[in-house]
């Protein structure tokens, strides 16, 4: 059984899994630098709203973090394939805001980036 045609599916069930969990948080950030966004009516809560902002955020962070660090070679594909969604999503729901979800990509893939590089450095040898 060959994993590495797993490894993508993997990598996006993961992201949601993560984004799920870790959702909250870039939501409240978001509520926080832009107030009016945030919610709080009868209908949704502002925890509510919070998470249901922030989950596309950190599903772009996640995809981003995760492709750069495991992708292989067509990680920039999956990286645009599945961050165009949240960015069409925005742009229809919001687009002053826009920055905001390219700014956690970049913040996923710069960590991820970093990560990579580090287990390179780690990985070989050191020469005298």
């Amino acid at each position: 059984m060959n994993i590495k045609k797993f490894t993508s599916p993997l990598l996006v069930l993961l992201s949601l899994v993560l984004s799920y969990f870790a959702g909250y948080f870039p939501g409240r950030v978001y509520t926080f630098l832009h107030p009016g966004i945030g919610g709080g009516s009868f209908l949704v809560p502002t925890n509510a709203a919070a998470f249901i902002l922030g989950w596309p955020l950190a599903f772009v962070f996640f995809i981003s973090l995760l492709f750069t660090i495991f992708g292989g070679p067509k990680k920039k594909w999956w990286i645009g394939i599945l961050s165009a969604p949240v960015a069409i999503l925005w742009i229809f729901g919001d687009i002053v805001t826009i920055y905001f979800p390219i700014a956690m990509g970049l913040l996923g893939w710069g960590l991820g980036l970093g990560v990579e590089k580090l287990v390179a450095k780690l990985k070989k040898p050191n020469q005298v």
